[in-house]
């Protein structure tokens, strides 16, 4: 099951086709690879349990709906809504899609607002003058980001541990270095990064990028929101960090 950035329209020429539909507010629940990784946009659930679902056979812990598409039957996927899609029988199947990219299209909004983070965190990040305030910097842009975001330093942080329990802890099974357990991910990266906590400034600085990205976080449609900016948390910690280091900078320093 996955997702596009488009919005979908999917003609069903010859055959037919099953479709499984979720939509993205249960974001968390379908257990996407991270946003850096080369499954981006896809769920870690076994397509075995997708097919299940279809064949009434199991339920998921999300809402789904499933439908059929015969010749000449055409269906609108509004982008961000997860499917999973599978050929009935041994009829070949012919389908098309066109793909719409259009002027109020949330994904506009979406990419924005991590142009915009991408961009404010990479100006001040230039004043970093050693790896430790170039970490202070990072946690900090990052934390600012999301209590912008989400209205405060408690749920920014309640927000990261599920990002993690979703996009990192199933993935033990699928053996992949990329993605084990951020309790286990480079342990010592908590000492060698220099994370620190507000307690330990001062004087916390005020990034202008964090506020103005978040004015398009919050033109984004509620069900889809949080989805997005968890993939633009996890860009943003790439970023500075490094994909190696994603998992344990966000369980450890935010």
């Amino acid at each position: 099951m996955h997702f596009d950035t488009k919005h979908n329209v999917f003609m069903q020429i010859h055959g037919q086709k099953r479709f499984l539909l979720a939509n993205s507010s249960d974001w968390a629940k379908l257990h996407m690879f991270p946003a850096t990784h080369p499954g981006a946009r896809q769920s870690q659930i076994p397509i075995r349990d997708f097919l299940s679902r279809l064949d009434g056979k199991n339920t998921l812990p999300f809402a789904t709906q499933a439908l059929t598409l015969s010749p000449g039957d055409v269906l609108f996927i509004p982008s961000c809504m997860f499917h999973f899609v599978q050929v009935l029988n041994e009829t070949p199947s012919i389908s098309a899609n066109l793909y719409l990219s259009m002027k109020d299209d949330p994904g506009n909004d979406a990419a924005q607002m991590m142009q915009i983070a991408t961009a404010g965190l990479a100006h001040a990040l230039n004043a970093a003058e050693s790896d430790t305030e170039h970490i202070y910097i990072t946690q900090h842009y990052i934390l600012q980001f999301l209590e912008h975001a989400l209205g405060s330093i408690k749920q920014a942080t309640a927000f990261v541990q599920l990002l993690l329990h979703s996009r990192f802890s199933v993935s033990k099974s699928f053996h992949d270095p990329m993605l084990r357990n951020p309790a286990t991910v480079l342990k010592r990266s908590v000492v060698d990064l220099g994370c620190t906590s507000f307690q330990e400034k001062n004087h916390v600085q005020h990034w202008p990028g964090t506020a103005k990205a978040t004015t398009f976080f919050r033109k984004l449609p509620f069900d889809m929101a949080q989805m997005v900016l968890a993939d633009a948390v996890e860009r943003l910690a790439a970023e500075a960090v490094g994909v190696e280091h994603t998992a344990a900078f966000l369980d450890q320093c935010i």
